[in-house]
C-alpha cells in the first residue's frame, strides 16, 4: 500500500536568529488515535522507520506514513519544534474529477448517475461504463416510475448483466412507485438492492418519503383506511354481522378490498388495527363491536345503555398478519328494528422481514 509523505525543516528563533535545529529527535503521531504513527522512509514501506528517529543534520525531515493526519515534533539540544494536525492522507495527492485515480467533489457525486430508462414494462437499462463489481453502488436516474412489484434494470457497458431484478435492501419485491428519479443500487451478484432514496442534498423528498415508505427506523410500514358511510342497515337481533367496506384510501402503500368488502393486507407485518363504528340512530340496549382477521375475531368490545341514545364505539388491536388477509369490522345490536351504522377503520403495518 502506498504510503503518505512529509517533509519539513526543524527551526527555531533563537534569541532573535532562526537557528536550524541539527541532527534532530523526531516522533511522529497519529493525530486520529493519538499512538506512533506507522513510518517509513520509502513510499512502499519496505524499510520501515522506528520511533524516534533522527533527522538530517542540516535540520531535514523526510518520512513517509500510513496515517491521514500527523503531529510531528523535533528535538535538538533542548530546543524543539512542533507540526500539528499535518495532513498525509493520499487523497491530497490526487487531482478532483470522475476519471479512474481521480477524488470526485461532493457536486460530481451527486451529478455523477447514470440515466436508465424503461425499455418495456419496467425493464429498465442504463450504461454504467464498465462491469460492477459485486458490493458495488452505483447511483441511477429513473426517467420514470416503476408500475410493477417486479421491476429489472441491465447494465448495458462492460460486460452486460442482462436484466436482473430490483429489490429491497433486504431482498423483498418492491412497490409500484418505489424508484422515481435518482436512486442508489448494490449489486450483490445476482440483483440490484435499493438503498435509501437519495436527492442530490441527500434529503427526502416528499414524494420519495411517501414512495419509499421507510420509517425512522427503517422498517417500510403501509397506512390505509376503509370506510361504510353510513348505507348500512344493521337488525336489531343482538347477532353480529360483517359490515362490509364500500371503499377504500391508500395513504402509503397499495392497498385493495376483496369481494367479501374487507381490507386487503398488502405485506406481512404487525398492524395496528383501529375502527369507529357510530349507530346512527338513537337506541337503549346493547352495542357490540368487533374486529378480525380472515372472518375470525381478533377483538370484542360493548356497552349497553338504558336509554335511547346515539352512540359511538372504538377499538383497537394489534394483529399480526400475512400478506392478503383480509381485515374487517362485525357489529350488533339488540332493541332498534334496523340501524343506520357509519364504519371507519384504520390500519398501520409495519412490515416484517
Amino acid at each position: 500500500m502506498a504510503r503518505g509523505h512529509w517533509q519539513g525543516l526543524a527551526a527555531q528563533n533563537i534569541s532573535g536568529d532562526l537557528q536550524v535545529l541539527a541532527s534532530p529527535s523526531v516522533t511522529v503521531i497519529d493525530a486520529e488515535t493519538g499512538g506512533n504513527a506507522t513510518i517509513s522512509s520509502d513510499r512502499a514501506g519496505t524499510s520501515p522507520l522506528s520511533q524516534p528517529f533522527t533527522g538530517g543534520a542540516d535540520g531535514t525531515i523526510d518520512f513517509y506514513t500510513t496515517s491521514a493526519r500527523v503531529n510531528v515534533t523535533a528535538t535538538s539540544g533542548g530546543n524543539s519544534v512542533t507540526w500539528n494536525d499535518q495532513p498525509t492522507g493520499l487523497a491530497a495527492e490526487k487531482n478532483t474529477g470522475t476519471a479512474s485515480g481521480e477524488v470526485p467533489t461532493n457536486a460530481e457525486v451527486g451529478a455523477y448517475s447514470v440515466s436508465v430508462t424503461d425499455g418495456g414494462t419496467d425493464a429498465f437499462s442504463g450504461d454504467f461504463g464498465r462491469d460492477i463489481a459485486s458490493g458495488e453502488v452505483v447511483t441511477a436516474d429513473f426517467g420514470s416510475a416503476n408500475t410493477t412489484t417486479t421491476p429489472t434494470l441491465e447494465n448495458t457497458g462492460g460486460t452486460p448483466t442482462g436484466a436482473k431484478t430490483i429489490k429491497t435492501r433486504d431482498g423483498s419485491a418492491l412497490w409500484a412507485g418505489a424508484i422515481s428519479g435518482v436512486h442508489r443500487l448494490e449489486w450483490d451478484g445476482t440483483d440490484f438492492l435499493l438503498l435509501d432514496p437519495f436527492t442530490l442534498d441527500n434529503h427526502y423528498t416528499k414524494a420519495e418519503a411517501d414512495a419509499s415508505f421507510y420509517s425512522l427506523s427503517n422498517l417500510p410500514f403501509y397506512a390505509g383506511y376503509a370506510t361504510e358511510p353510513g348505507s348500512y342497515n344493521l337488525a336489531g337481533d343482538g347477532n353480529l354481522y360483517e359490515v362490509p367496506f364500500s371503499s377504500k384510501n391508500d395513504l402509503v402503500g397499495s392497498w385493495s378490498l376483496d369481494g367479501n368488502g374487507r381490507l386487503v393486507v398488502p405485506d406481512k407485518g404487525v398492524a395496528i388495527f383501529h375502527a369507529q363504528i357510530e349507530f346512527l340512530s338513537g337506541t337503549a340496549g346493547l352495542y357490540k363491536a368487533q374486529l378480525c382477521k380472515n372472518g375470525s375475531s381478533v377483538s370484542q368490545r360493548a356497552f349497553e345503555y338504558s336509554t335511547a341514545q346515539y352512540s359511538t364505539i372504538s377499538i383497537s388491536d394489534m394483529v399480526i398478519c400475512a400478506a392478503g388477509d383480509g381485515l374487517s369490522v362485525d357489529a350488533a345490536q339488540n332493541t332498534g328494528s334496523s340501524v343506520a351504522i357509519d364504519v371507519r377503520a384504520f390500519v398501520l403495518l409495519m412490515r416484517t422481514p
